[in-house]
């Protein structure tokens, strides 16, 4: 697929391909994924109005993930667009939280984060009692290797199978 994006719209000029690219529902941000091995979330409203990407003072990058050692080549956001998961080459699936406090820019970057996104802790992905259960209580994520690993909220494997050649 390719994408018209602005000029600022970048993950660096070093392998700074961008694999995905997500906007949030409410129509605020939007997020892509890159070769740089991060994630970053960007202001949508500079994309749509042409005043708004001139304006200086308006904040175009909100914020750069780094918790990835490979490619991120897959993300998406939550329905209330304050989480993200991020899936990577190096195999790993990390969500992401929108949280209320100083933001905290990646470590040796000059970029200036506007929001605070964190990845939420194995301890916070706990499953809720079942009263109070959401109907989605399971993340799915498959790669290229056609492994389909099924994860449950509290963060153990249910199922990592290869399907067969003919399945696949």
């Amino acid at each position: 697929m390719l994408v018209d994006k602005p000029p600022w719209v970048s993950h660096g000029s070093r392998n700074g391909e961008l694999y995905g690219l997500d906007c949030a529902a409410d129509g605020v941000r939007f997020a892509t994924a890159g070769g740089d091995h991060k994630v970053k979330v960007w202001a949508l409203q500079p994309v749509l109005s042409a005043a708004a990407e001139a304006d200086e003072a308006q904040p175009k990058l909100l914020a750069t993930l780094a918790s990835h050692f490979g490619a991120v080549n897959a993300l998406r956001f939550s329905s209330t667009g304050r989480r993200l998961a991020t899936a990577s080459d190096d195999k790993l699936v990390f969500v992401h939280e929108l949280r209320a406090g100083k933001a905290t820019p990646v470590f040796g970057s000059t970029e200036v984060a506007v929001e605070n996104w964190v990845v939420r802790p194995a301890a916070a992905r706990r499953p809720p009692p079942a009263a109070s259960r959401p109907p989605l209580s399971r993340v799915c994520a498959g790669g290229a290797d056609a492994a389909r690993p099924l994860q449950r909220r509290d963060g153990r494997v249910l199922v990592a199978r290869r399907p067969p050649a003919g399945q696949r």
